[in-house]
């Protein structure tokens, strides 16, 4: 008899005869659907149940969909050749920390590399002009939802490319993914560009979230602070926010997030930096509703003079940072965040625009200082912009590279550069500046100095993409085994202690 409910409902089996091929004991949790869903520690305990959800079945046969339409377009349609690089690598000073693989070498250890850096960049010497692979990827660092120790990222790298051929060879890349697994779901080209520093001034974040408003503008021009020590003053405005955030709430918010960075703000070396947050009244008196660290005052002229800038109104509220630029910028932008957040779960109408917003984030800070010296701000190999080479040397800190990041919705998914060809910058970079063991990139520099051609690419995080095009809300709904924020993985016990017989053998 015909089933319209099931899917297989058209199939008229006539049984002949029935035997048990395995018996399943009590299920950890229930998976039919409509059934609750158990809680993350269960889940991931009992992944191979897990696994058999409509929603992970979903993601996962997605996953496999999305990696073969890449494949196809970069192999028939760009001339890419997929190249694994080696999993075993060595120690070298990259930025995360790295896990070791201890060999039979007494005291010799390899690293789990963080990225194929240095080995694609090797191939583009060797001649393999168009490389790409889905690569593993290992960090041993903090971890968060969008994080894991181990991960896969396709990785691009091209030689005689320039920055603007690597961005709309990717944004290509994406849209027809895009079309391959969305239909109908068509990616606006090109994508947005904004420089490093417009994205620090303006959203305090080198990711913006530009789907919703409350951009950071500085007063510095318009108000005059009692304490001139505060280099700048910034601020960034919800209308009608004190209508639906009380005073307690925005106070018990602040106190405990405050708690939560100091530490990240310390590390801003900033002892100017102060934070207010103002509602206006009725007249456009202002009300502190709270303040934080050392807070500079604003006559009651500037007040004004930022009421007419500003086209305040009552029941709007003031985020108010005052400091070095930077640090007020940043702190800004944390906090444009977290209120976004806290203004919607109080019922606030915050407009965000929907779909995929991407932006191409271009022309980072090539170095930071340190107190001991300067440290890379993407990594040692990436090129000055050209009208910046000379201030790799004479100015560092004021040099410019040619490095950029993919963001959608404020969120990280890829970033690249035009690489260092040249072996006599990259080692000015790695000796005089990094100040680093340049023995430690031997097997580099003796590759650069064999006629490299100049080359760059990008390395985009895949379980990233995917979690994007099915919506999830973590990677690990995206992953077929993912491991815990701490590392840990739930379902084989991993990390574990060594047996007593490893031990003996390691020794």
């Amino acid at each position: 008899m015909r089933n319209e409910d099931m899917k297989t409902g058209d199939i008229e089996i006539n049984v002949v005869s029935c035997s048990f091929i395995n018996k399943a004991g009590n299920l950890a949790f229930q998976i039919s659907s409509g059934s609750p869903m158990a809680v993350e520690t269960s889940r991931l305990e009992h992944r191979y149940l897990d696994l058999r959800r409509e929603e992970m079945q979903f993601n996962l046969r997605l996953r496999s969909r999305a990696a073969m339409a890449v494949r196809r377009l970069l192999t028939q349609h760009f001339g890419f050749v997929e190249v694994e690089t080696p999993t075993l690598f060595k120690q070298t000073p990259e930025g995360a920390r790295e896990f070791l693989v201890q060999t039979r070498q007494k005291g010799k250890f390899y690293a789990l590399p963080q990225s194929p850096q240095q080995f694609k960049q090797m191939l583009m010497v060797g001649g393999i002009d168009r490389y790409f692979q889905f690569a593993r990827c290992y960090r041993d660092e903090d971890l968060r939802s969008d994080r894991q120790p181990e991960f896969t990222q396709l990785d691009l790298e091209m030689s005689f490319v320039d920055q603007g051929g690597i961005l709309t060879l990717v944004e290509e890349t994406l849209a027809h993914l895009w079309g391959e697994i969305l239909p109908g779901s068509e990616l606006t080209l090109p994508f947005l560009r904004m420089p490093y520093m417009e994205a620090m001034d303006k959203y305090g974040s080198d990711k913006p979230d530009m789907t919703f408003g409350w951009m950071i503008d500085d007063l510095t021009d318009i108000a005059v602070v009692k304490q001139p020590s505060h280099k700048v003053l910034c601020s960034f405005v919800v209308r009608s926010g004190s209508k639906v955030m009380t005073d307690s709430l925005v106070e018990k918010e602040v106190t405990g997030i405050f708690k939560e960075w100091e530490l990240g703000i310390a590390e801003l070396n900033d002892e100017t930096l102060g934070f207010a947050v103002i509602k206006v009244a009725a007249e456009g008196k202002w009300h502190c509703v709270v303040k934080q660290r050392e807070w500079c005052d604003i006559s009651e002229s500037s007040c004004q003079a930022l009421n007419h800038s500003l086209q305040l109104q009552h029941g709007d509220m003031v985020f108010l940072a005052c400091g070095l630029k930077a640090s007020a910028a940043y702190l800004l932008g944390r906090l444009r965040l977290l209120f976004a957040d806290v203004a919607e779960r109080s019922g606030y109408p915050l407009e965000r625009k929907s779909g995929y917003n991407f932006l191409w984030v271009t022309d980072f800070p090539l170095f930071a200082k340190t107190s001991s010296g300067y440290e890379c701000h993407h990594h040692p190999f990436t090129a000055p912009l050209p009208q910046h080479s000379h201030l790799v040397i004479s100015d560092p800190l004021k040099a410019h590279g040619q490095h950029f990041d993919l963001v959608v919705n404020g969120i990280e998914i890829g970033g690249g550069s035009v690489r260092i060809h040249d072996p006599a910058l990259q080692e000015v970079v790695l000796h005089d500046i990094l100040k680093v063991n340049i023995n430690l990139f031997d097997h580099l520099m003796r590759a650069l100095r064999c006629g490299c051609p100049p080359h760059g690419g990008i390395a985009l995080g895949f379980d990233r993409l995917i979690a994007l095009l099915t919506n999830a809300s973590s990677i690990r709904d995206v992953i077929a085994f993912p491991k815990l924020s701490q590392g840990n993985d739930l379902l084989t016990g991993a990390p574990a202690e060594l047996t007593l017989c490893q031990h003996q053998h390691q020794d």
